[in-house]
C-alpha cells in the first residue's frame, strides 16, 4: 500500500509538471509548444493585413466561397472564373477560402483579393430615421465590416459630416478611410454596432 501510495505521488507531480510546462510554453513562446503560438500568428498576420482586404468579419476563412459571396455583395461565378484564370485551383464553391489558400500556396487574404474584383457597390439605401433595429435589419451580415466607414457612411444615405459628427461624441477622431472592422475593434464592440452608432442619433 505504502508503495502504491508513492507511485500515485509521483503520477501526479509528473502531470502536474506537464501542466505547468504547457502553460510555461504558451506564454513565454517556449519551444516546440511556443512554435505553434508563432504559427498561429503568421496564419493570422497572412489573413489580415490592414488595408482594403481586410477580412469582412471575424474568421471568414472557414466559409466556403459560397457562403461568402452571400454574406457580401461579391459575386460568386465570376470571382470563381477570376480565381481559376488566375491559375489557381478551385474544384467548387463549397471549398473554404481556408483550404482554397492552403492548395494554392497562397493566403486567405489574396483569395479574398481576388475575388473582391467582383464585389457590387452597395445600393445606397436611406431611412426617414434610422434607429437601431433597422441599421441591424438592413446591414448585419452584409459584409460591413470591410467597408470604410465614409463607404458605410454614403451606402446608408448619410452625409460623412453627419456620421462624422456622431463619431466624435465617441471620442473617435478619423478622416473615414479605416475600415469598420478595425475602427469597432479599436472600440471593442462589433462593426453592425459601430454602425448603429454612426446612423443613430444619441
Amino acid at each position: 500500500k505504502i508503495q502504491k501510495g508513492i507511485s500515485l505521488r509521483r503520477e501526479l507531480l509528473v502531470t502536474i509538471g506537464a501542466a505547468l510546462l504547457i502553460a510555461a510554453s504558451s506564454l513565454w513562446h517556449i519551444p516546440p509548444l511556443g512554435y505553434l503560438v508563432d504559427l498561429n500568428e503568421l496564419i493570422k498576420d497572412s489573413w489580415v493585413g490592414g488595408g482594403e482586404n481586410e477580412p469582412p468579419f471575424g474568421h471568414a476563412e472557414l466559409l466556403s466561397i459560397g457562403a461568402l459571396s452571400k454574406k457580401t455583395s461579391i459575386e460568386l461565378q465570376p470571382a470563381m472564373k477570376e480565381l481559376r484564370d488566375s491559375g489557381y485551383e478551385v474544384e467548387s464553391a463549397e471549398q473554404t477560402m481556408e483550404e482554397i489558400a492552403s492548395n494554392n500556396g497562397i493566403s486567405p487574404r489574396d483569395v479574398f483579393a481576388i475575388m473582391k474584383k467582383h464585389e457590387n457597390v452597395p445600393e445606397i439605401v436611406s431611412a426617414t430615421r434610422w434607429t437601431p433595429d433597422l441599421v441591424f435589419e438592413r446591414f448585419d451580415g452584409s459584409g460591413v465590416g470591410a467597408r470604410t466607414l465614409k463607404e458605410a457612411c454614403r451606402t446608408a444615405g448619410q452625409e460623412w459630416k453627419d456620421c462624422s459628427r456622431r463619431l466624435g461624441k465617441m471620442g473617435l477622431e478619423t478622416d473615414g478611410d479605416v475600415t469598420m472592422k478595425k475602427a469597432a475593434d479599436g472600440l471593442e464592440i462589433k462593426p453592425i454596432q459601430l454602425l448603429q452608432r454612426m446612423l443613430v442619433d444619441p
